[in-house]
C-alpha cells in the first residue's frame, strides 16, 4: 500500500507478527495493529493501534492512541497517524525513515538524568558518560551507576534529573547501585546535585524539587 504525503512516498507493507498485523517501511516497522486478546473480537475496542517509538510519556516506547473495533478500522487509522506525525514532525520511526535522519539529541556526558527502565521503575541521579550512535528506535546513551554500564538507555526512557540532594541521599536509601557507586565516588551526590542546580537554570530558573 503506497500513501502520498508531502511529496513523501510512503510504502507500506503489512506484515502477520503473532496474531498482529505489522506496518513496515523497507526494513523498519513503524507501526501495529494488534488485538486485545482479553477482549472478544466482536467487541467496539477489540484491536490497538500505535506508531512505534512516537513521542511518548516517560518510559513508554509507543503511543497507544486509540482502540478500535476492526483490524481495517486500524489499519485506516495507523495511516493517518504516519500522515500526523510526517506532518508535524512528531519524533517517530516513520518520519526517521521518510526524512532519513533523527531529532537532534536531547541529552550529552555530563548531564545528570532519571532513567525509567520499561517496567516503569524510575532509577534517580544517573549521570551521562557516553552516547552511541542512534538505531533506527533512537538516541542512545551509557549512564553511571549501572550494573550493566555495557547496556545502553534510550533517550525516550530518560529525562533531566530534578531531586534535590536531600531526595536524592533518600533514595539512596534504596537503590544499590547508587549506594555502591557513592561509596566508591564519595564526591557522587555533591558533584550531581551540583549540576542538576545548573540544568535546572538552564531551564528556565525550575531548581531542584525535594
Amino acid at each position: 500500500m503506497s500513501e502520498q504525503k508531502n511529496g513523501a512516498m510512503l510504502e507500506i507493507v503489512w506484515k502477520e507478527d503473532d496474531g498482529a498485523l505489522v506496518a513496515t517501511m523497507g526494513a523498519y516497522t513503524i507501526g501495529r495493529v494488534g488485538r486485545f486478546k482479553a477482549r472478544p473480537r466482536s467487541a467496539p475496542d477489540a484491536f490497538e493501534v500505535y506508531l512505534s517509538h512516537s513521542e511518548a510519556r516517560m518510559g513508554e516506547r509507543c503511543v497507544v492512541v486509540e482502540s478500535v473495533a476492526t483490524e481495517a478500522l486500524g489499519k485506516s487509522r495507523l495511516i493517518e497517524m504516519a500522515r500526523a506525525a510526517i506532518a508535524s514532525g512528531t519524533p517517530s520511526d516513520v518520519l526517521a525513515v521518510v526524512t532519513g535522519r533523527w531529532p537532534e539529541r536531547k541529552f550529552k556526558p555530563g548531564d545528570v538524568v532519571c532513567w525509567t527502565n520499561d517496567y516503569g521503575v524510575k532509577w534517580h541521579g544517573r549521570r551521562v558518560v557516553g552516547v552511541e550512535n542512534p538505531d533506527r528506535f533512537s538516541h542512545r546513551y551509557y549512564v553511571e551507576p549501572n550494573d550493566a554500564p555495557w547496556m545502553y538507555v534510550r533517550e525516550q526512557n530518560m529525562e533531566l534529573e530534578t531531586l534535590d540532594r536531600a531526595a536524592l541521599e533518600t533514595v539512596r536509601g534504596n537503590d544499590g547501585g547508587l549506594q555502591r557507586h557513592c561509596a566508591q565516588h564519595l564526591s557522587y551526590l555533591s558533584d550531581i546535585s551540583a549540576a542538576i542546580s545548573e540544568q535546572g537554570a538552564s531551564q528556565g530558573g525550575r531548581g531542584p524539587q525535594s
